[in-house]
């Protein structure tokens, strides 16, 4: 359960940081106000998307999904810390976030209704939620406040790569620990 929730808080404290500061974010990156407001519609049509794909993703390959998950938001914030990236890649590279986000809405909740018998399920899944509340309360504020501090979003997505790749580590290993008898 403790794994659980540290992946719904790396993935959620990374995508609320960078949804909170998205505008902003990609016009650094060179785009226009029009251009950004269309990046925070793809940020939000890779969401909704992805909670269906990545529903039907679990249901082929299982708990191995939620580290990939992990590690394609690490990914494609990577692509952001490159710099200099044209208009189309950031447009695509928010579309690919969003699906990330998304993930984590659908996968933290499959796992553990698959993991634990389901009348625990709505004892559990509150817990692992609430990961997602701590994360909005502090992915978007710290995100801005090292923006303020370095003068650019840089660090911010340093930090998400960062909390992403070492929740993906520890989830996977945790998985192969346990020879696919995986608890969350």
């Amino acid at each position: 359960m403790m794994f659980s929730s540290l992946g719904m808080f790396s993935g959620t404290f990374a995508g609320l940081l960078v949804v909170g500061n998205l505008s902003s974010l990609v016009q650094e990156s060179g785009l226009s106000e029009v251009q950004a407001v269309f990046a925070v519609m793809l940020f939000s049509v890779g969401n909704a998307s992805a909670r269906i794909i990545w529903g039907f993703i679990f249901d082929r390959i299982g708990s191995v999904s939620i580290p990939l998950s992990l590690l394609l938001f690490s990914l494609t914030t990577l692509f952001f810390l490159v710099g200099g990236p044209s208009l189309t890649l950031v447009l695509v590279l928010v579309g690919f976030l969003g699906f990330s986000f998304g993930a984590n809405f659908v996968l933290y909740a499959a796992v553990i209704a698959h993991a634990y018998p389901l009348h625990y399920f709505s004892s559990l899944y509150p817990l692992c939620f609430l990961a997602y509340g701590m994360a909005g309360l502090l992915g978007p504020a710290i995100g801005g406040a090292l923006r303020d501090l370095s003068g650019s979003y840089r660090l911010s997505l340093m930090l998400c790569l960062f909390l992403v790749t070492i929740s993906a580590i520890l989830l996977f290993a945790k998985r192969r620990s346990l020879n696919g008898r995986y608890k969350p």
